[in-house]
């Protein structure tokens, strides 16, 4: 049997493409699985014996799309976050990040207890990574308050969010840290009736702008710090991060209130 392995919400093992989204073609023979990307024939027989109604036309021309494009670039060392480092065992779920946006830094390796790294990659998405609760849950809007998402658009996602403790910021571009000093910013992506995807405002400014740089952890996949065109992110609006083509918003995220899960 064969399975789709995208980078969202769906239960895949993290891969290795520079892109956010498509990541291949899960093969299944009794106990064993082997992952299929790269391979662009296969990938594509793969596709045409999807049946009929079981992928959302928007899903598979992106699939189609990525398989023709092919796997893409390696990310430069500097610009990902692949390097095993398993989280401390003195440390314990719900991991909240600081109440000090001062302390909002890119350090996949360190942050929450390293919770965002090595063997805890696969648990924790970019909801958790966005809000900096560690929580091993793969959390979703809306579930850790009691009602989970129920339609993949900004209003729904905003909603859910907010019943989270998440409070919208509106859709300018944050230029400074915010005011409260103990919240930081996320920026709300989605995927038109597929699924959703957040980047997160790091107190780490890139010297050729000036600006704030961003970062996010698709999926399962590693944490990073550049969009698909490995480009750094100081305006997610503007960044490559289809398929979660929809800009939202922002909105402000304090990790030792929310309720995520």
């Amino acid at each position: 049997s064969a399975a789709l392995a995208p980078a969202d919400d769906s239960a895949t093992q993290p891969q290795e493409s520079a892109a956010v989204g498509y990541a291949g073609f899960d093969v299944t023979c009794g106990t064993q699985r082997t992952r299929v990307f790269g391979a662009r024939a296969v990938e594509e027989a793969l596709l045409a014996s999807a049946p009929a109604g079981l992928l959302a036309p928007q899903v598979e021309r992106h699939v189609a799309a990525r398989i023709a494009a092919g796997p893409g670039p390696a990310l430069a060392p500097s610009q990902q976050a692949l390097l095993p480092s398993p989280a401390s065992p003195n440390c314990t779920v719900p991991i909240r990040g600081p109440a000090d946006w001062e302390a909002v830094k890119y350090a996949p390796q360190t942050d929450d207890c390293g919770c965002f790294s090595g063997d805890n990659t696969p648990a924790n998405n970019c909801y958790a990574y966005g809000t900096d609760v560690c929580t091993n849950t793969f959390p979703q809007p809306g579930r850790g308050s009691g009602q989970k998402w129920s339609e993949d658009t900004c209003d729904d996602i905003r909603a859910s969010s907010e019943r989270d403790g998440l409070v919208w910021a509106g859709t300018d571009l944050p230029k400074t840290g915010p005011e409260d000093g103990e919240s930081h910013y996320v920026s709300l992506h989605i995927w038109d009736k597929t699924n959703f995807h957040w980047l997160r405002m790091d107190n780490v400014v890139d010297e050729a702008t000036g600006m704030y740089m961003w970062s996010h952890k698709p999926g399962q996949t590693p944490v990073r710090n550049v969009d698909n065109n490995g480009d750094i992110i100081t305006d997610p609006a503007k960044a490559d991060v289809s398929p979660w083509s929809i800009h939202c918003g922002y909105m402000l995220a304090a990790p030792q209130k929310v309720t995520i899960n």
